[in-house]
């Protein structure tokens, strides 16, 4: 997700001296590149329910008392992380830099 506020000019890092993004801008710019997981999980889909995921995420990463992992929740974090590495591949293959990356590794 960094990769992608990297490549999006119209974001600038959150900590200029660490030269971090914070969760709130990279989950702003995954929703912005998101399109749809081929028709599946189309984006409205995924628009309404980041916001929760993040947030319950966020929770259980800092140690809040309300959070719990279950296994509902290790499956949506699965799912996100395939529709994030989704979203990803493809502005990679949008890229001027695409050929420079899609090498043949069987060589």
């Amino acid at each position: 997700m960094y990769w992608l506020c990297e490549r999006d000019e119209s974001v600038d890092y959150d900590n200029q001296r660490d030269e971090t993004y914070y969760g709130r801008t990279k989950k702003e710019v995954l929703k912005d590149r998101y399109d749809s997981y081929y028709g599946i999980a189309p984006k409205s889909l995924f628009d309404d329910n980041l916001d929760a995921f993040y947030d319950h995420r966020h929770k259980i990463m800092h140690g809040d008392f309300d959070a719990y992992f279950d296994e509902n929740i290790a499956t949506a974090e699965v799912l996100f992380f395939v529709l994030t590495l989704h979203t990803v591949l493809e502005e990679l293959e949008k890229s001027t830099d695409y050929e420079r990356y899609n090498t043949d590794l069987s060589d």
